[in-house]
């Protein structure tokens, strides 16, 4: 220990010294003492208050410098070792050994702290290492907690034993405040990995600076990233700021391809194999589904990620398709529905073309797959749509009474109408019996169905070729509203003729023959297929027998 020389003088108890209220009144304080003969009280009181400060002085200087403090009247060596002893306080200030435990760092500083200001910086040296969030409290103050630069709790491993720490009180964080770590040596990085050596974008349009955010996206970067395997994969900042990203691998399980919240746009490539489910979204988030070999526009709103709009002119059309087939037995509720490729459209005018597509609609079944909405009725139009899921890559059909706003069942947002069904007369309201490639459909009278002949639209008597005299044949019940032409197969055994309007001639006509007519000859009777384009809601005949009918074979709709 420093030795100090300067000692203090006329300390002891009972002492021979004025009061302090004497001596502050003592007039020689400030004239001094004049020529005669002193006052031993007053001298002591003088000499004790100058040894004092000297002596404490002193001792200062042996404590912070450890410099021997010598009365040999050498000022040099004074005055250096006052200079060592003031620079050694200051580099010792605010710096301190913990002695409390993991997660809860307690220091003794000299000074000591005894209020936090905004501002105040203090270093330690910690004596054991976090495994989570954490405090510290110096000299006794209430503890407040450790954040990371990130203004966050901390999670582990920041702080590690022996570590050199230095903290910042910050009074605006955390409601009543929070230190902020501001170094932690051999510590984890408090930054996301990867993202050193690169500047933060404006968020804006800015060019001021080439940022590495403004640089991948006006070079159009592309990162390929593998994804194989069947856990998750979290995008990091610097990944999720290249404008086209490709995912390879192979999958082994459905996965979520995880992006930051914050507003950006992206390509993204889903070029991996195996037969699993790829969704970009946030954490918190929903996101989209993108299918296997394809590119697809996406955008974060900084919650949830959403398939981009598509401003440049329709690439396709609705309900377009390559192999279309429907068909319903009537001896069920069932309807089978088949297509190579579909086009399928959501609200926003957004397409997605779905492949080798092939499903059952249960009439009898409420929601995707079945009616979209109240009770099924009998013999009554419904019009069959096959309809997309984005977020889970569902295909399914719908039945709905609309032929353009079917009511869509939770999350699935593209759709394409394909055709209709009628409901029988029966409890059953079972589809009747038809078959269906692409626009064309027919009846199909089988044994043992619900419809075990073709529907008859009218028989006997009607109009009459003098004059001529139309009469009337509604197609409602037999055709739906979308139908452009209509396939009838007519009996007749004495002068019959069928037209789509009732401007036309009769069966004399030679100017404005109708579409179709017969006149007996060596014939007695006569049976025809014909196609009527639809021009109404009606379409119009003439038949003079009896035993004459018109049946329903199919019709053209209009998809």
């Amino acid at each position: 220990m420093a030795t100090n020389q300067f000692l203090p003088f006329g300390i002891g108890a009972g002492a021979n010294v004025l009061s302090p209220a004497a001596y502050a009144a003592l007039a020689a304080r400030t004239g001094g003492f004049t020529a005669g003969t002193a006052k031993s009280q007053e001298l002591n009181s003088v000499w004790r208050q100058a040894a004092f400060g000297v002596s404490a002085l002193a001792q200062f200087i042996a404590d912070q410098s450890g410099d021997d403090v010598l009365d040999d009247g050498n000022i040099a060596n004074f005055k250096a070792s006052l200079i060592k002893a003031i620079n050694l306080l200051n580099l010792n200030a605010g710096y301190g050994v913990d002695t409390g435990s993991a997660n809860v760092y307690q220091v003794a500083f000299t000074p000591a702290v005894t209020a936090l200001v905004d501002g105040l910086r203090l270093r330690f040296r910690a004596k054991t290492a976090n495994t989570g969030a954490s405090t510290f409290a110096p000299n006794g103050v209430s503890a407040a907690p450790i954040w990371s630069k990130k203004h966050g709790a901390l999670t582990g491993g920041e702080i590690i034993a022996n570590g050199e720490v230095e903290v910042v009180w910050n009074a605006a964080l955390n409601t009543t405040g929070a230190w902020v770590l501001l170094e932690n040596t051999g510590g984890a990085d408090q930054l996301p990995a990867g993202s050193y050596g690169t500047t933060p974008g404006f968020g804006d349009s800015s060019l001021a600076v080439p940022t590495t955010d403004f640089v991948q996206q006006a070079m159009g970067a592309i990162l390929a990233k593998n994804v194989a395997g069947g856990a998750n994969v979290t995008l990091t900042a610097v990944e999720a700021r290249y404008p086209i990203i490709a995912l390879t691998g192979a999958l082994t399980a459905n996965i979520n391809v995880i992006v930051p919240a914050s507003s950006r746009e992206w390509i993204i490539f889903n070029n991996t194999s195996g037969a699993f489910t790829l969704t970009v979204k946030t954490a918190a988030g929903t996101g989209i589904a993108v299918t296997q070999g394809t590119a697809t526009n996406l955008f974060c709103d900084g919650t949830n990620v959403l398939q981009a709009g598509i401003t440049v002119p329709s690439q396709s059309v609705q309900g377009a398709s390559k192999n279309l087939q429907a068909s319903a037995t009537g001896l069920s509720a069932s309807v089978l529905v088949s297509a190579d490729e579909l086009v399928v459209e959501s609200a926003g005018n957004l397409y997605q073309t779905l492949r080798g597509v092939s499903l059952t609609i249960n009439s009898a079944a409420a929601g995707a797959n079945g009616l979209d909405t109240g009770t099924l009725a009998a013999s009554t139009w419904y019009a069959m749509w096959v309809i997309y899921n984005p977020t889970t890559l569902a295909v399914a059909g719908l039945l709905s009474l609309s032929s353009t706003a079917p009511t869509m069942p939770s999350g699935y947002t593209h759709r394409a109408r394909v055709g209709w069904i009628r409901t029988d007369s029966t409890a059953n309201k079972y589809p009747l019996s038809f078959v269906q490639a692409g626009r064309s459909v027919r009846y199909k009278a089988a044994a043992g169905s619900n419809l075990t002949a073709l529907p008859v639209m009218a028989s006997g008597v009607i109009g009459n070729p003098t004059g001529p005299v139309w009469g009337t044949i509604a197609v409602g019940a037999f055709v739906p509203p979308t139908a452009v032409a209509i396939s009838v197969v007519t009996f007749a055994q004495t002068t019959a003729a069928i037209a789509p309007n009732n401007v036309y001639g009769g069966t004399s006509s030679a100017s404005n023959p109708p579409p179709y007519q017969w006149v007996p000859g060596s014939t007695t009777s006569k049976s025809d297929l014909l196609s009527l384009s639809l021009e109404s809601t009606n379409i119009y005949g003439i038949f003079t027998s009896a035993a004459a009918s018109v049946g329903c074979y199919g019709w053209e709709d209009n998809l």
